[in-house]
């Protein structure tokens, strides 16, 4: 819970962040940290605070024992994990679709055949383009969008077509 605007609000909750405080089992090191820090109450401490650097900091230490924690979880729910999957997948798609404004088609928009079908867009602009199989995704992404790059595949294409024939 955010710390409430209205004063009479903010107060009470001060009151309550306070009483959860008291009574509570603080470690030798912790203790030791507030003192240096000359902090009497650490609630009072932390509100209002940007923790921005002390999360990261927690997040760096402990990135094995979560990993493994989540790692943990995944085997035990996996059909949880797998639902989740297809639920998010479906809201990705339908967020696509709404952008691009038509249907994902089952077909590429370029060379026809069917497959992962992903949504192009311009880089430099951000629009939807088409819906285009993996393969030409990559191509175009390979090019780096360049027409002239491209042209000059067909040209090579082209150039050695008959001995291919």
């Amino acid at each position: 819970m955010t710390m409430p605007k209205d004063p009479q609000k903010e107060k009470e909750y001060r009151k309550l962040l306070s009483d959860k405080a008291k009574g509570r089992v603080f470690s030798d090191e912790h203790r030791r940290k507030l003192s240096e820090a000359k902090i009497k109450n650490p609630v009072k401490y932390w509100q209002g605070k940007n923790r921005k650097d002390y999360d990261r900091q927690h997040y760096l230490e402990n990135k094995e024992k979560r990993y493994a924690s989540n790692a943990k979880w995944r085997s035990e729910n996996k059909d949880l994990v797998k639902s989740y999957s297809k639920e998010w997948l479906v809201r990705r798609n339908e967020k696509l679709e709404k952008v691009a404004g038509r249907p994902k088609p089952e077909i590429c928009e370029i060379c026809g055949k069917g497959g992962r079908i992903c949504f192009d867009h311009c880089h430099k602009t951000g629009k939807f383009r088409g819906w285009i199989c993996e393969s030409c995704n990559v191509l175009l992404g390979f090019a780096k969008d360049d027409i002239s790059t491209l042209q000059s595949l067909v040209k090579y294409l082209k150039k050695f077509s008959t001995l291919n024939d």
